[in-house]
């Protein structure tokens, strides 16, 4: 018995059961199954072409990634470097003819500032740009004006009292000015004044005889270089003296004919109403 018979005797059992592998086996397969095996093998060998393909696709990006990597780094260093470098270099091989200062300066050099001046100086700038706007309607002069009980008259601000009250209204030259807000503005009137003033309606315009009847909220106006300030009574005392300096406005009238007693009204300077410099700002 031969090696293929010995073969063939040991696999008979499987050969006879399963046909197919019985025919395989025998080198008898038929054409259809033939056909689909070669279809498979086909089929395995495009998948693997394939993959290979997409394999090296994928490697020749990373490659693309790195090497522009790379590239960057190298050109940020060689920039850096430059940057750090190039004008040690520069001035090395091309050194500067700067000549060393070795005289000492002379002069005063210790700054000398005079707070009171300049704080004084950025007060009235601020002063400057804070005033209402120009009106050139507005008469001419400095007014007081109080819309409650009627007063409108010039401000006189005489040295001799006596001499502006004699009319009207006496503003106190040596304290504020219309819009100042460091100083109060003084302004006094007699209350009941002269006969004369009473034969018509010269007392109402021109006296304080109704300054007792403001209350806090009412307004006073005062026009000064055809601009009008507005002013509103917070409080209100009677006495011998001033007792509120802080006030930006102070009005005063004896009590009664012969009378130490003074009726005060202290009111403070409202922002302008209209558009200012300080404003647009």
């Amino acid at each position: 018995m031969t090696k293929k018979e010995v073969t063939v005797f040991r696999a008979s059992p499987v050969l006879t059961r399963f046909t197919g592998i019985r025919a395989g086996w025998l080198g008898h397969i038929p054409p259809k199954k033939r056909r689909a095996y070669k279809r498979r093998k086909m089929l395995f060998q495009s998948l693997g072409k394939r993959f290979k393909r997409v394999q090296r696709q994928a490697d020749s990006a990373a490659q693309k990634v790195i090497r522009f990597t790379l590239n960057t780094v190298i050109i940020l260093t060689t920039v850096v470097s430059l940057a750090w470098l190039g004008p040690r270099v520069f001035y090395a091989v091309f050194p500067s003819d700067n000549q060393v200062q070795t005289e000492e300066l002379s002069g005063n050099f210790q700054l000398q500032i005079d707070r009171e001046k300049l704080e004084k100086e950025q007060r009235q700038r601020i002063s400057e740009l804070s005033k209402p706007p120009y009106n050139e309607n507005l008469p001419e002069g400095d007014w007081l004006i109080i819309p409650r009980i009627g007063v409108r008259s010039v401000l006189q601000p005489t040295e001799n009292y006596e001499d502006a009250l004699k009319t009207g209204l006496w503003l106190a030259p040596n304290f504020g000015k219309p819009g100042d807000e460091d100083t109060p503005m003084i302004v006094a009137g007699h209350r009941f004044g002269f006969k004369w003033w009473w034969q018509d309606d010269y007392w109402k315009y021109h006296s304080f005889y109704l300054l007792p009847d403001l209350e806090p909220g009412d307004t006073v106006e005062v026009i000064s270089a055809k601009r009008k300030y507005i002013y509103e009574i917070y409080a209100g005392e009677e006495g011998m003296e001033i007792t509120d300096y802080t006030a930006d406005l102070i009005l005063y009238t004896c009590k009664y004919l012969d009378s130490p007693i003074r009726i005060f009204r202290y009111a403070k300077l409202l922002p302008p109403a209209g558009d200012t410099p300080l404003s647009v700002l």
